[in-house]
C-alpha cells in the first residue's frame, strides 16, 4: 500500500471522474493511472528501463 498526498483541485478532479461513472472510486482512479504512466515510460525506452 502506497499512501499519498494531492493536491486540492487534483482531488477534485479524481472526485468528478467518479461521479461521472468513470471510476468506483478514486483508488480506482489513481491506480489506473499509475498504470498509464509506467506503461507509458516502458514504451519511450522499454530495453534500457527494465534493467533500472
Amino acid at each position: 500500500m502506497v499512501q499519498v498526498k494531492l493536491p486540492a483541485n487534483l482531488v477534485e478532479e479524481l472526485d468528478k471522474l467518479t461521479e461521472q461513472g468513470l471510476y468506483r472510486d478514486s483508488t480506482e482512479a489513481i491506480t489506473d493511472s499509475m498504470r498509464h504512466l509506467v506503461e507509458k515510460y516502458l514504451r519511450e525506452d522499454p530495453i534500457s528501463r527494465r534493467n533500472t
